[in-house]
């Protein structure tokens, strides 16, 4: 047998670093906060507050604190993902380095499904508000069209630009944080009825007594979790078009989540101790905010959306890839994927209701929040077996402990968001609709799945890549191995092929070459040279028969 050896390092002056990317780097670390903070919109506070404090009292504000508690610890968790793979799709990428490609393929299109399905909702529910500042109460249909109104402006912004989209985001963050922080500041100094004791009152003096810990808080957490941890992974899901995004990434995305909790839990406060007409006067330029905002983060939701389905597209896991897989040339954005989303986008309203809207809400938090679990999920087996790395933005010796606390808070919040609540959801068969919602979007990531990975999956792009024209390149970050998926370490030499957008270690390179030349070779033979060729790699398990069909598949 001929000897296979893992090729050499190189000299940093021969071999480029290199980031794997296709898209353009137009991002900063500001522009990239601007991203999650205007997505997570904290001038929510002020359309959800009537319904908290009547359900759940001043000391509805213990869930304020506790939802942001747990949003920055599941944010720091994400966090070290994110530096470690800062790469284009967030939690799809993650999940796939971390578990692999059918469950990442499932977590992507969970992920897809749940920024669509919000994107309907928040359209709607922003046309529903702009009725209201003239005191017009539409009828479905026309609400429907007034949504996909709103819906085709946040296209034509997508389809305009990367500098459009970073105004319109950084223009909704200054609303958003401008608005709240100007009204609570005049709310406590002008129009403060209780003590700041009411926000920490005991539930055995209220009218719930401790039943208000089962009860109005887990209601009230429904509604904070459904609409407050929305976007908090938004700047990791453009990592590739983010500067240093090692770096820039995990501060953007963890800062984020500071400043929008510490907006709304002081805004949060000051409703909580005003008079309880304090804004009476006031509601409908608060309203007019609202509307700008959330138009504002619905463009950001599409970018969301749009990029999750170029990036499986990409990896040719979903149907038609090779057309939503195109960029276009000047902006290199992926135009297709970004008018497709809108479409889809633009139709849920008109099969929706005000009450519906609340279905279409529960469904889209709690795919997002399992969206989120799954990586972590991996994450917690990749420290169990020893073999995670840290990335250059890492939580240290707290980061075990984080990660099973954000699991255990995650469980916890889809739970409770799917839980049937006629309160909540409205009677009967609707109260199960996010559950059945859940389901539907999971069976369908499954099809899909089962689609995608027919014959081993040897066609998608992590599998039935073809060596044409490959490039020897340093990894400016982690990545992984189309054929072993071994991760592959920042600095480490591989090869990458761009026509086919796939990277290969040195070893499996060269077993490539072994292969071409024994076309008859048994399986045996294959792993042995497979092993053999690895042996520098402590790590690397036996070849798997769906790597040996990876390997054999290369041309």
């Amino acid at each position: 047998m001929s000897e296979v050896r893992p090729g050499g390092s190189g000299s940093a002056a021969e071999v480029p670093q290199m980031h794997l990317r296709s898209v353009k780097h137009s991002f900063s670390l500001r522009s990239a906060s601007a991203l999650s903070f205007a997505t997570m919109r904290p001038i929510f506070i002020f359309t959800v507050a009537g319904g908290v404090l009547l359900t759940a009292g001043s000391g509805a504000w213990l869930a304020v604190l506790l939802c942001y508690a747990l949003l920055l610890l599941i944010a720091s968790v994400l966090a070290e993902l994110a530096s470690h793979w800062p790469l284009e799709g967030s939690v799809y990428e993650w999940t796939r380095q971390l578990i692999g490609p059918r469950s990442g393929l499932i977590v992507g299109w969970a992920y897809l499904c749940s920024y669509v399905v919000f994107m309907a909702a928040i359209a709607y529910y922003a046309a529903l508000k702009i009725f209201g500042l003239f005191d017009s109460s539409p009828n479905r249909v026309v609400a429907g069209i007034l949504a996909l109104v709103l819906i085709l402006l946040a296209t034509l912004i997508n389809l305009a630009g990367r500098v459009y989209l970073k105004a319109v985001a950084v223009a909704a963050a200054a609303i958003s944080l401008v608005g709240c922080l100007i009204f609570a500041t005049v709310l406590l100094i002008g129009y403060r009825a209780e003590s700041l004791g009411a926000l920490f009152a005991s539930p055995a003096d209220g009218v719930h007594g401790w039943a208000w810990l089962s009860g109005p808080f887990l209601f009230v957490l429904v509604t904070l979790s459904v609409i407050s941890m929305r976007g908090v992974e938004l700047v990791a899901e453009v990592a590739e078009e983010v500067r240093d995004p090692e770096r820039s990434v995990p501060k953007a995305l963890v800062w984020s989540v500071v400043v929008a909790g510490a907006v709304v839990l002081y805004t949060s406060a000051a409703l909580a101790l005003a008079a309880p007409d304090a804004l009476a006067g006031a509601q409908k330029f608060i309203s007019l905010l609202v509307v700008l905002a959330y138009s504002g983060a619905l463009v950001i939701f599409q970018m969301a959306a749009s990029r999750t389905l170029w990036i499986t597209t990409r990896d040719r896991v979903l149907p038609a890839h090779a057309y939503f897989g195109q960029l276009s040339k000047g902006d290199r954005l992926p135009v297709r994927a970004i008018i497709v989303v809108g479409i889809v986008a633009a139709i849920l309203p008109f099969i929706t209701s005000t009450s519906a809207s609340q279905v279409l809400f529960g469904t889209a938090g709690a795919a997002l929040l399992l969206a989120y679990l799954v990586p972590i999920l991996g994450a917690a087996r990749s420290r169990m077996r020893g073999t995670w790395a840290r990335g250059p933005w890492s939580l240290g010796g707290w980061g075990g402990i984080a990660v099973v606390l954000s699991i255990i808070a995650l469980v916890g919040l889809v739970l409770n968001i799917i839980w049937p609540r006629a309160d909540y959801y409205g009677d009967g068969i609707t109260a199960w609709g996010p559950i059945i919602g859940l389901v539907v979007i999971i069976v369908l990531g499954l099809i899909i799945s089962g689609w995608a990975f027919r014959d081993g999956g040897i066609h998608t792009r992590h599998f039935g890549h073809t060596d044409r024209d490959l490039q020897r390149i340093r990894l400016a970050h982690g990545s992984t191995c189309s054929l072993c998926l071994r991760t592959l370490s920042e600095g480490s030499e591989a090869q990458w092929d761009d026509s086919a957008q796939a990277l290969t270690c040195i070893p499996c390179d060269e077993m490539t070459d072994w292969i071409r030349a024994r076309p008859g070779a048994t399986d045996a033979e294959l792993s042995a040279v497979f092993i053999e060729a690895h042996e520098s790699y402590s790590s690397i398990a036996p070849p798997t028969e769906s790597t040996l069909r990876r390997i054999r598949a290369v041309r």
